[in-house]
């Protein structure tokens, strides 16, 4: 039996390390609450492309000290997501089928090449001056007509830390998203919500994301509609017709990210914690803390003697 001056200290570092661990969750990202998917909208860009295959080149920096391979493999995990969520909504949905013929075509190089429709590249920090943005994609236009994108997605944080493999994945997803001509939503599960906290787990490309892909390829199902774009193309945000479900579509094996333990939820906040504080030199001055209340938490006191009373 534990003497209750014993069970005292336990019960103190029990709820020390309990604490800990539930400020380290408390950052977990709450998947969004199941709403009426009338309720979820997205904005389109209000240009489109006048082509319906887009070449994709992915320029490598491979001579860069902080380049990792596993970012290209993380971004054409996510260029092959978005053709087969695409693919999908078109086989899936009644009067969406003209969807089939628009695709990412990607290619990769370590130099920059003409030819192309959009050029990504990654760069080491995060792309802000005031604010932390971890991808910027860049639109030039012509008469509401795309033509050209170029993506740059950061691989670190502002603070150093190099992103997950499921960050760069949804990361990647997201500005793929507005070189199809979207916008952001207003339902903070998506990929295309304006605002992202990682460490997070892998994000699915939803029928409401490809809807408005949709809406801003109409065009197909009658070319001579095409011009003016501004007369056709919807100016504000669009929902989801009532025949169509809200819904995240399916990812294949080889588009899905890998699931390793890096890519557990749990596991990612601890780690990205870790080398947060780690970066910022407060983890030795956190584990000397610990290390005290631990230390006065289990020192044996000294038993005080009892003092017998007249009755």
């Amino acid at each position: 039996m534990i003497k209750s001056g014993k069970t005292k200290n336990f019960f103190l570092l029990f709820l020390l390390c309990s604490g800990l661990f539930l400020a380290i969750g408390i950052f977990e990202i709450n998947p969004a609450q199941v709403q009426n998917q009338n309720t979820y909208h997205i904005a389109l860009e209000g240009s489109t492309w006048n082509r319906t295959i887009l070449r994709i080149l992915l320029t490598t920096p491979n001579h860069a000290s902080w380049w990792n391979p596993s970012y290209l493999n993380d971004t054409l995990r996510a260029i092959g997501q978005w053709n087969e969520a695409i693919q999908y909504f078109a086989s899936n949905f009644t009067g969406y089928a003209f969807l089939s013929i628009v695709k990412f075509e990607p290619s990769v190089s370590s130099q920059i090449q003409p030819g192309f429709n959009i050029y990504l590249n990654w760069t080491e920090n995060e792309l802000g001056n005031t604010e932390d943005i971890g991808g910027l994609t860049t639109t030039t236009e012509q008469g509401n007509v795309v033509i050209n994108c170029s993506i740059n997605l950061a691989t670190h944080s502002q603070v150093g830390i190099p992103f997950f493999d499921s960050d760069m994945q949804n990361i990647a997803l997201h500005e793929l998203g507005h070189t199809l001509g979207i916008l952001c939503t207003n339902n903070t599960g998506e990929i295309m919500t304006p605002l992202y906290s990682p460490p997070s787990s892998a994000k699915l490309i939803s029928t409401l994301d490809v809807y408005g892909v949709a809406s801003a390829f109409s065009w197909i199902t009658s070319f001579n509609s095409f011009y003016p774009v501004n007369k056709w193309l919807p100016s504000q945000p669009v929902i989801l017709p009532s025949n169509i479900p809200y819904e995240f579509l399916p990812v294949s094996h080889q588009n899905a990210q890998p699931q390793t333990l890096a890519n557990n939820s749990y596991a990612e906040n601890i780690v990205f914690w870790v080398e947060f504080l780690t970066y910022t030199g407060i983890l030795p001055i956190l584990i000397l803390v610990i290390s005290i209340l631990i230390f006065v938490a289990l020192y044996p006191k000294k038993k005080k003697k009892k003092v017998r009373l007249t009755p």
